[in-house]
């Protein structure tokens, strides 16, 4: 039989991942707003693929911004909202995103803490 022991307190330095832990907050507020960014742009480049054209303004009229930790898609033409109700070209851009989104957070969290190991 073996025995291992890890003593946090002796075998790691808890101040230090006490520390990390508290600027993680700080860490997140800048790179939760790049992730949202790159996102949004995924989303509108889909968005605009699967959008119905006929003239090319609906299209031309999809973009992406980040604001408050939040990714607007807009579409800005009086006639959008049929044909979104119509296609879901947008709403299903955003759900194929959803877990790439989720994904890239938790490799941010995940990368941020790899030099504890």
């Amino acid at each position: 039989m073996i025995t291992i022991e890890i003593n946090i307190k002796e075998d790691c330095d808890l101040e230090y991942v006490q520390a990390r832990i508290a600027l993680l907050g700080e860490y997140l507020n800048t790179k939760i707003p790049e992730i949202l960014g790159e996102i949004g742009l995924s989303i509108e480049e889909d968005s605009k693929s699967d959008a119905p054209v006929k003239t090319g303004k609906l299209r031309a009229s999809i973009s992406s911004s980040v604001q408050d930790n939040q990714v607007t898609i807009t579409c800005d033409v009086p006639y959008a909202s049929i044909q979104e109700h119509k296609k879901h070209f947008m709403e299903d851009a955003a759900k194929a995103h959803k877990q790439e989104l989720i994904d890239k957070i938790i490799e941010a969290i995940e990368d941020y803490f790899k030099e504890l190991v």
